[in-house]
């Protein structure tokens, strides 16, 4: 996924609340933000190769179209590995799913999970970066932490031990980005200059060296950088003048200065101007301008570039007719880009699926992912894709408030939205009523769910099996059965005491207790110990 540059044109539809600035890369999926910043929040949608649980939907089902990972609620970011993901909530706190072999999961564990569980990081967390089997945090004093796979110091704690909980990597301090290769890391300082550790055997590092860094080093010769990429065997820094620079290897022609020679330190990309964001694949680039337009170089035996052919290319190249782009996701042989009319588009490998348009077929241009209409960031991992997407579900109907004479208009209702046949609550919603006890709220769910609704001293009601779609849902019609004087969702003894200390009462009365007037007509009388009387011993739903 990425962010813009500092005075360049970010995503045009931040309606809402995720993801800070700066972007950068991978060659599976990473997330760089700028320390302290917090954006737009959208709920997590995944599609792809479901190995492991990576797509965080309870199962290990390859998906072929977008399906939301529900339990995880709102996030401002999210990155993809190979057989995990990871994503950032706006408190600050980070969570993941899928293979934890390696401890990828940062919950102290090796378990796997098909759903995401909390990672150690719980708080002050500004960035996220996955590689194949770790991941990176910066956090928001700027200092980098990381777990999972070590062999190569791809965690930069000065060993190669596995880790299952973060650690911090040493000696680096005022970091503002981060990216993950499948096994080497690296990042931005704020004076400018980029730092590296792990696996470096073709100069990916740009140190000018083949050499396995366990501990971070410097990139020879890079100033005034701003974000940073990682590929399977190639890296790529974004200069604040909208120049990018590349290092590493050039077998197919990634590094982009039009030839395919290695390069152990940085080099110019040819011809590139005015670039706001980069992404690396395996062995391809991308780059997105400040005019909304991507170019692609590199690799492009799955269609990784999107022009159309399947010839490498050795200098950026138009990728595909693509415009109007805000973000843009490279994996291992495919690409991601998400529009500002929230639209994802995607090329390249399909074989499982990781497209996002119901087929298995390869894609030499740029076809649209299904389902998605709201989609703001966007990142890839391996073979598997995901975005943020700012959706929301309207839900409607009127609850019909047995027993009551009273007005409804301006009366308070709590919606909550469970999962079908328990009393599993996913979300939960507080409405004002209106006239003959209308009301909408807005989910970020979809699918089918029981509603269950309750209002001061009516006992909670449910509507089973309500199928909420992308137009959302109506004919949400509970009747509410009248009596829980004192809003325990249970008519008992408490509540004939509570019902017996008002009587009398008026508005304006001392002993004066509104849910205590069940059929509000602004007196406590032997009307409504009557209605109390009808549903005592009675439990709502």
């Amino acid at each position: 996924m990425d962010t813009p540059l500092s005075g360049s044109v970010g995503p045009i539809r931040a309606i809402r609340s995720a993801a800070p600035a700066i972007g950068s890369a991978l060659g599976l999926a990473v997330l760089c933000l700028v320390a302290g910043a917090r954006g737009q929040t959208g709920t997590v949608w995944a599609w792809g190769h479901n190995g492991n649980g990576r797509l965080g939907d309870g199962t290990t089902i390859n998906r072929t179209a977008p399906v939301q990972i529900v339990s995880l609620g709102r996030a401002i970011a999210v990155a993809g590995g190979e057989s995990h993901s990871v994503a950032l909530r706006e408190n600050g706190a980070v969570w993941a799913w899928g293979r934890n072999t390696w401890g990828q999961l940062g919950d102290g564990t090796w378990d796997e999970s098909l759903v995401p569980v909390g990672t150690t990081m719980s708080a002050d967390v500004v960035a996220i970066a996955a590689g194949q089997d770790f991941c990176l945090a910066l956090k928001g004093n700027g200092t980098v932490w990381g777990w999972g796979y070590n062999f190569f110091g791809q965690l930069g704690d000065g060993t190669n031990v596995h880790r299952n909980v973060p650690v911090q990597v040493v000696g680096l301090a005022n970091i503002v980005a981060i990216a993950c290769g499948p096994n080497s890391s690296l990042a931005v300082r704020s004076d400018g200059t980029v730092w590296g550790w792990g696996r470096n055997d073709y100069g990916q590092l740009g140190d000018g060296s083949a050499t396995d860094r366990w501990s971070p080093v410097s990139a020879s010769g890079l100033t005034g950088v701003a974000k940073v990429a990682a590929g399977n065997r190639h890296s790529l820094a974004l200069r604040s003048d909208g120049t990018v620079w590349a290092w590493g290897d050039n077998n197919w022609g990634q590094l982009g200065d039009g030839s395919t020679t290695p390069r152990p330190t940085p080099v110019p990309v040819s011809g590139l101007t005015n670039v706001v964001a980069i992404e690396a694949g395996f062995a391809f680039s991308l780059a997105r301008r400040n005019d909304g337009t991507v170019r692609a170089w590199g690799s492009n035996g799955h269609g990784e570039l999107a022009d159309g052919t399947n010839v490498d290319r050795l200098v950026p190249t138009p990728c595909g007719t693509l415009s109007n782009v805000v973000a843009i996701a490279a994996g291992h042989f495919h690409g991601l880009a998400a529009k500002a009319d929230g639209t994802v588009w995607a090329w390249g490998d399909n074989a499982l699926g990781q497209l996002g348009d119901g087929t298995l077929m390869t894609r030499w241009t740029p076809v649209q992912t299904l389902d998605l209409t709201d989609a703001f960031q966007v990142a890839a991992g391996t073979y598997h894709s995901l975005a943020i997407v700012d959706r929301i579900y309207p839900v409607s109907g009127a609850v019909t408030l047995l027993n009551y004479s009273g007005p409804t208009a301006g009366l308070t209702a709590n919606c909550q939205i469970r999962t079908a046949g328990t009393n599993t609550v996913l979300q939960t919603h507080n409405v004002l009523l209106g006239t003959n006890g209308a009301f909408t709220f807005f989910s970020t769910l979809t699918g089918t769910y029981d509603i269950a609704i309750k209002s001061s001293h009516w006992l909670r009601a449910k509507v089973a099996n309500l199928t909420i779609g992308t137009s959302g849902a109506t004919g949400v019609d509970p009747s509410l059965r009248n009596g829980d004087v004192n809003g325990d969702n249970t008519v008992n003894i408490a509540d004939f005491l509570a019902l017996r200390a008002a009587f009398g009462s008026s508005p304006g009365s001392g002993n004066w207790n509104p849910n205590a007037d069940l059929n509000g007509d602004e007196s406590i009388n032997v009307s409504d110990f009557l209605i109390l009387r009808q549903s005592f011993g009675q439990t709502g739903a």
